[in-house]
């Protein structure tokens, strides 16, 4: 080879680092779609566990931490980087393949996705997935993967929605109460699937030691809370004293940073006296402090069912409301601005009680002053009494007709206090009466009795509609179990609010 020959060969190799070198600046996903590096990965998740998409590639790192401590902290170690890796696979499988199931979510909470659920899914499988790293920082065992979009090229996401998707996750055994307080966030509240998902928090947190699992309704247990011991009016006074007691013991712990001593006397102070609302609303304020805004509302919810108490519960609720971003706020914070300053419930509320306490009909008082808080499932069959109303109701010619309907059904509520039917037939009549306010607290207890009940939640966002409440309009009959509905009137008021027909 001569001297001309080389210095042509070398002007070759010159012009094809110079062509490579350029497209790599301006063609990235050409330069990167092979083979990612650890020094082309996003850096962002060189300090911190999400997932990125990022020139044709999903990067996923996961983090596990280790207690410090820990009896045999080899293996420890070894178990945690195991264990993220894992978890790195599994967000970078689902963010190729699932990617529309967080659509429309916000960017913090599709990152939350991958953080908190995906980990926890079945994994999925995809061909050139790649482990770049994995990393130890203190405690804190870190795994990066990467794999190509288009790998998940005729791969079909095992979920069809988000729904759906956290179903997947309920039945899984990695469980975490993060991952259940975001699952609860991002599912409407009166739905079936929220009833599954407070089930599942309620026994994750009896495995947590804290005894508080008689403190998160699970929408199946009779005989607990307001509904069974409350309504009985089995506890007695110094029950009562003795629960107090501990919720101030409890306080001063919590003031004192020991938020695990301070649940655990809450929650035997509930064991004590379930009527004891302060309480609840300890067990809420710490978990609103934490930012855990779904994992509040049970609590707030039980903290209402005990009539008597001031404005506190109503007004941590809505701003629970406001934290989760629910449509729903509106409607409590209605409720809320119609309630005197000295009250606890809205004062067109308290003068129907007064009427319902000299009918003898006390159930139905009682749910109206808790705001539909007042009875925990399951509900039971339709009664004879029941019956006999409904049968009324389709042959009534006019207001008085209406009315007599709606006080058999108040009273007969002392005898059958767990039908759902009947809550959801007494908040119909109130608002064909031109009473729609008075409807409500009937219309959630029917919720509470059954999660998911298509008619209540009609009545409930017709309600809201002729209050003129848009935002709540639309969130209540855009439950699941409205918009999949066979019941003929509840298609055609579907049809009708979700169409535009919401003035």
């Amino acid at each position: 080879m001569t001297i001309h020959h080389l210095r042509l060969l070398r002007h070759f190799t010159l012009l094809l680092i110079s062509f490579l070198l350029l497209a790599g600046r301006t063609f990235p996903a050409l330069a990167s779609s092979s083979s990612p590096g650890w020094n082309s990965a996003p850096s962002r998740l060189k300090q911190a566990p999400g997932v990125v998409e990022q020139d044709g590639w999903i990067y996923a790192t996961a983090l596990e931490t280790v207690s410090p401590g820990s009896y045999r902290q080899d293996k420890a170690n070894e178990i945690a980087m195991k264990k993220a890796l894992a978890s790195a696979i599994r967000m970078a499988g689902m963010a190729a393949v699932c990617g529309q199931l967080t659509a429309s979510l916000e960017q913090d909470q599709i990152q939350d996705f991958f953080l908190l659920l995906a980990p926890a899914l079945p994994p999925l499988r995809l061909e050139r997935m790649t482990v770049l790293r994995q990393w130890e920082i203190g405690y804190g065992q870190y795994a990066m993967c990467a794999v190509p979009l288009s790998s998940a090229a005729g791969v079909v996401c095992p979920f069809p929605d988000l729904p759906s998707a956290i179903s997947a996750y309920l039945q899984s055994n990695a469980l975490s109460l993060d991952g259940l307080s975001f699952s609860l966030g991002l599912t409407p509240r009166h739905s079936r699937l929220a009833s599954s998902i407070r089930a599942r928090m309620g026994e994750l947190l009896a495995g947590t030691g804290l005894k508080c699992s008689v403190t998160c309704p699970s929408g199946g247990r009779r005989g607990s809370g307001y509904g069974g011991e409350i309504f009985k009016l089995a506890l007695i006074q110094q029950r009562r004293i003795q629960a107090e007691s501990m919720v101030m013991q409890a306080r001063k712990a919590g003031e004192k940073g020991r938020w695990t001593q301070a649940l655990d006397l809450a929650s035997r102070a509930i064991s004590v006296y379930p009527a004891c609302s302060s309480a609840y609303l300890l067990i809420a304020e710490h978990f609103m402090k934490e930012g855990r805004y779904p994992m509040a509302v049970p609590f707030l919810e039980r903290a209402l069912a005990v009539p008597g108490q001031d404005q506190k519960a109503l007004k941590l609720l809505v701003s629970c409301l406001e934290g989760c971003n629910s449509p729903e706020a509106e409607l409590y914070r209605l409720i809320l601005s119609r309630t005197g300053r000295r009250r606890s419930v809205p004062d067109q509320w308290s003068k129907e009680a007064t009427r319902l306490s000299d009918m003898g009909a006390q159930v139905s008082r009682l749910v109206l002053l808790s705001a539909g808080n007042a009875l925990e499932g399951p509900a039971v069959q339709a009664d004879q009494d029941f019956k006999k109303a409904i049968t009324a109701y389709s042959q009534a010619t006019g207001d008085e007709d209406v009315a007599l309907v709606l006080d058999k059904l108040l009273v007969s509520r002392d005898r059958y206090p767990y039908c759902a039917e009947a809550y959801n037939l007494i908040g119909a009549c109130y608002r064909n009466l031109g009473r729609p306010f008075l409807a409500i607290p009937f219309l959630l207890q029917a919720l509470r009795l059954r999660p998911g009940y298509d008619m209540a939640l009609v009545n409930l966002g017709i309600c809201c509609k002729e209050l003129g409440l848009k935002g709540a309009t639309r969130y209540y009959f855009s439950h699941p179990e409205v918009a999949g509905s066979a019941n003929k009137w509840v298609v055609k008021w579907h049809r009708r609010v979700m169409d535009g027909g919401l003035d």
